[in-house]
């Protein structure tokens, strides 16, 4: 036998498909690609053919699946409950002017709002109620969160900076108060608190959350350093036997905290006739020493 190539094997074979007197063969082939592009006829249908263009919005004599059968029959789509519901949803969000139920409305006194404003609110929680209702319903309301993926960054998102930047500082000053306190501290000793606060944090971090890479991770920190460092020092001198308090928190009662200076901590904190209670945490604290003076800062 005479070893054939492979293309004349294929045409062979088609041949023998194609030529029978007593059936038809009925081919199909795609006319462009994936992205788009015109795919060229194959080179074994250079033979007298027959073709037919089909377009994909046709509608088939024989549905492939429920979805095909559906794009192609209009009303037998409309018909079903949850095709309905998605052209309602879509029709009252481009066309009508009057609130629906499709954008967020609820009833008076719903449990699940009522349960969410009874909780004290923190200031990020408190903005988003005033300025983004139907977002506070989601979050608070509803625990609808996006999930977070745990990726290596290159850097620090800018509220994972920020807590950084708190922990440094809440550090520092416990390491500082009550002596010999912050109002009291050299700049040698500022230094040096900062500098075992970002030691511990270096190796602590990484152990809880993610961080970038090891030299970018130093390097951050370092920054974050350099900033902790102006918060400390930029105030004035607040007067002799000052003591200060880093990241104060305030109107939560259900805190195991027990400290009670310079406030107890689990006092409600409510806002108005509103009822709402509030509840957060001050970067920074400074009484005086006889209680005549305080001075609070955001850093």
């Amino acid at each position: 036998m005479v070893d054939l190539t492979r293309l004349e094997r294929d045409r062979l074979a088609f041949e023998v498909l194609v030529s029978h007197p007593a059936s038809h063969a009925t081919l199909s082939r795609s006319r462009r690609s994936a992205d788009g592009a015109f795919f060229a006829k194959s080179a074994l249908l250079q033979r007298k053919v027959t073709e037919r263009s089909l377009r994909r919005t046709r509608t088939p004599e024989h549905a492939f699946s429920e979805g095909d059968r559906l794009l192609a029959r209009i009303d037998d789509a409309l018909k079903l409950p949850r095709i309905e519901g998605v052209v309602s949803c879509w029709s009252d969000w481009t066309i009508s002017l009057e609130p629906t139920p499709h954008d967020g409305g609820f009833r008076k006194d719903h449990p699940a709002v009522a349960r969410a404003l009874s909780v004290p609110q923190s200031a990020t929680s408190l903005r988003r109620l005033l300025r983004d209702p139907l977002g506070f319903v989601w979050l608070r309301a509803l625990g609808m969160t996006a999930p977070e993926l745990a990726l290596e960054p290159l850097q620090l998102d800018p509220v994972a900076f920020g807590d950084l930047v708190h922990e440094l500082l809440r550090l520092a000053i416990e390491r500082i108060e009550p002596t010999p306190s912050l109002v009291g501290a050299t700049p040698e000793e500022i230094d040096n608190a900062l500098g075992a606060a970002a030691r511990d944090i270096a190796e602590r971090w990484p152990l809880t959350q993610v961080v970038p890479p090891r030299l970018l991770w130093l390097d951050t920190i370092e920054e974050a350093r350099r900033r902790a460092h102006r918060g400390l020092t930029i105030d004035e001198r607040f007067g002799q036997g000052t003591r200060s308090f880093s990241e104060v928190p305030f109107g939560n009662p259900q805190s195991p905290a027990e400290r009670i200076d310079p406030w107890d901590q689990r006092q409600e904190v409510v806002i108005g006739q509103s009822g709402i209670r509030l509840k957060g945490r001050i970067d920074r604290v400074d009484v005086k020493a006889d209680r005549r003076g305080v001075r609070m800062s955001d850093y």
